[in-house]
């Protein structure tokens, strides 16, 4: 019960657009770099796509359901269902509100 209660304030924090990767910028370099604790191995691929014109690159892929889901040990398949459901519920209440 626990576990999914996680799993759904992650999904939430997702849809909401709050999560706040963990990590720096660097002045020098012109990039955003994780801390080590954020850094997963999803983000080889983000990397290579850093550049002063893109410096961001991996700082929005921290965000990501498949970052998220290694960071956290959640399995990328339900942490995709809970913030599909998520996604579901803010329009639902949107429309409730109306």
């Amino acid at each position: 019960m626990l576990k999914l209660r996680f799993q759904n304030q992650i999904a939430k924090q997702i849809v909401e657009n709050q999560i706040t990767p963990e990590g720096t910028f660097d002045e020098e370099l012109g990039v955003w770099i994780p801390t080590p604790t954020e850094r997963q191995p999803c983000c080889a691929r983000a990397e290579r796509k850093i550049s002063k014109r893109k410096p961001y690159v991996v700082f929005n892929h921290c965000k990501t359901i498949e970052h998220l889901s290694l960071k956290y040990k959640i399995p990328y398949k339900e942490l995709k269902a809970a913030v599909h459901r998520a996604r579901e519920d803010k329009k639902y209440l949107s429309k409730e509100s109306q």
